[in-house]
């Protein structure tokens, strides 16, 4: 089967064709099982930024996130400037959550048994062409959304996932949201940047956006995705 699609998508692109939408959402879903599009072992650098409007307060943190060979998250280096409440209640929580959620990494993961899957057509991303696949959860669990999946029309690498999760993490949360890109950059694919977005009762929005940084290429890639921003509306607009 896997090897039959290869053959395929190798003479459509032989011929001059541009491959069929199912072809590459199979070679994405075949690859991702072996390889889930996620932090893989090694470290990465950190920058998240988290404000609560309503009240006026934001700050931000930067360190070093290391994923182990184990699949164990950990943050080292870590160093907080604003708000008090924003390091404590939003920022640390996050982490926390992005810990433990490293170990039931399957339960939620971009695959078959998870979702169905809906070719919409296709989109620009920042210069590639990307096919566009409705997401939609089989069932109401933690971690899933209701969304769009992007992916790169020429490696079936993910471009960028975004949506509404099924199911609020936190009773005092409604309406969790997140957007998700990734860098290409030798025929893999990285997390580059996550935003995430909440209503709480009591303080009214929360936003976060966390950067990724291997240290290379990192201001070119910022300025290209804060060039695209107005692509983050639907998030906040339309629901798939």
């Amino acid at each position: 089967m896997r090897l039959a699609l290869l053959t395929a998508f190798a003479a459509s692109l032989a011929l001059g064709q541009s491959p069929c939408p199912q072809s590459v959402l199979e070679r994405y879903l075949q690859a991702n099982a072996v390889h889930p599009s996620v932090e893989r072992e090694g470290s990465v650098e950190v920058e998240i930024e988290a404000s609560l409007p309503r009240l006026k307060k934001h700050g931000t943190m930067r360190g070093l996130k290391v994923i182990t060979r184990a699949g164990q998250t950990l943050y080292t280096g870590l160093r907080f400037s604003g708000d008090k409440l924003i390091g404590k209640d939003v920022i640390a929580r996050y982490l926390a959550a992005d810990i433990e959620r490293r170990s039931d990494r399957a339960e939620f993961a971009i695959a078959s048994g998870n979702y169905r899957f809906q070719p919409t057509g296709q989109t620009d991303y920042n210069g590639r062409v990307a096919q566009v696949f409705r997401v939609i959860p089989k069932r109401k669990r933690a971690g899933l959304f209701r969304g769009e999946l992007w992916l790169d029309q020429a490696t079936a690498l993910p471009l960028r996932e975004w949506g509404d999760f099924v199911k609020s993490p936190s009773r005092f949360l409604s309406q969790p949201r997140f957007v998700r890109d990734y860098n290409l950059a030798e025929n893999q694919s990285r997390p580059r940047r996550l935003i995430l977005t909440a209503h709480a009762s009591f303080v009214g929005d929360v936003l976060m956006t966390i950067w990724f940084s291997d240290g290379a290429g990192r201001d070119e890639t910022r300025d290209s995705l804060s060039d695209a921003e107005s692509d983050l509306e639907p998030v906040a607009a339309s629901n798939p």
